[in-house]
């Protein structure tokens, strides 16, 4: 995940980031970075940050890494604004995931989207649109943040 910002001038005082309101990462004016232990959160991380900029990769996955997950940028003086950006992620276990996926044959799978008008086959639609949903959402986050 990347904290990306744009000063427009103003001097910065430092970036953090939080999960579930417990700040876990920080990003300092000078580059220096701070890690905060907090359990569900293990990052990899450089050990220095450009301005306009503090990324993190967060490692080791597990439904405890789910929660609210906010950067928030700090100026300096004369302002000392602050604003913040928060997004909730939650994170699923794999192998019950991979598990569910492989009891679906493909047949069932194109059978459904078939008849996905009639009424009988809509809980089962349903069900399986959340499973491939939860997936696409799993491989989205890992190509992109």
């Amino acid at each position: 995940m990347n904290c990306k910002y744009d000063l427009e001038g103003e001097p910065l005082y430092d970036v953090k980031w939080y999960k579930d309101d417990k700040q876990f990462f920080g990003c300092k004016a000078d580059g220096s970075v701070q890690e905060f232990p907090l359990d569900g959160v293990s990052t990899y991380h450089s050990n220095y940050a450009a301005i306009g900029s503090c990324p993190i990769n967060l490692t080791k996955l597990s439904r405890n890494s789910g929660g609210k997950y906010k950067c928030e940028v700090s100026l300096d003086a004369p302002t000392f604004r602050t604003v913040s950006e928060t997004r909730t992620f939650n994170f699923i276990q794999y192998s019950k995931r991979t598990q569910e996926l492989k009891d679906i044959s493909t047949e069932k799978i194109r059978s459904s989207f078939q008849n996905q008008t009639s009424s009988s086959s809509n809980g089962q639609m349903n069900s399986i649109c959340t499973i491939l949903h939860g997936y696409l959402l799993v491989i989205f986050m890992l190509l992109f943040f």
